[in-house]
């Protein structure tokens, strides 16, 4: 099982420094950045990529009928034997 590791944190201020190193780093480490703020919430900021991720996954789990057949899938998956594409299965 794995855990989740806490995200890095930056104070707004440096994050306006360099914005556009922010940017890049945040994109190149596929990593999300909590930007924390003196007034307000904090926010996070993360890739296109990320996002797009996040979104499909809680589509895919939006509702119990699909919940299910994918933990089904997994489940099945784990238990077979799982060959590589392309390799060549004997009976």
């Amino acid at each position: 099982m794995s855990r989740i590791d806490p995200m890095k944190s930056m104070a707004l201020s440096v994050v306006r420094a360099d914005f556009e190193k922010t940017i890049v780093s945040v994109c190149k480490n596929s990593e999300p950045l909590v930007i924390k703020r003196r007034r307000g919430a904090p926010v996070v900021l993360m890739s296109l990529q990320a996002y797009e991720s996040i979104q499909e996954t809680l589509h895919l789990l939006g509702t119990e009928k699909n919940a299910t057949r994918l933990r089904e899938s997994i489940t099945e998956f784990r238990a077979s034997q799982p060959r590589r594409k392309g390799t060549r299965q004997y009976p």
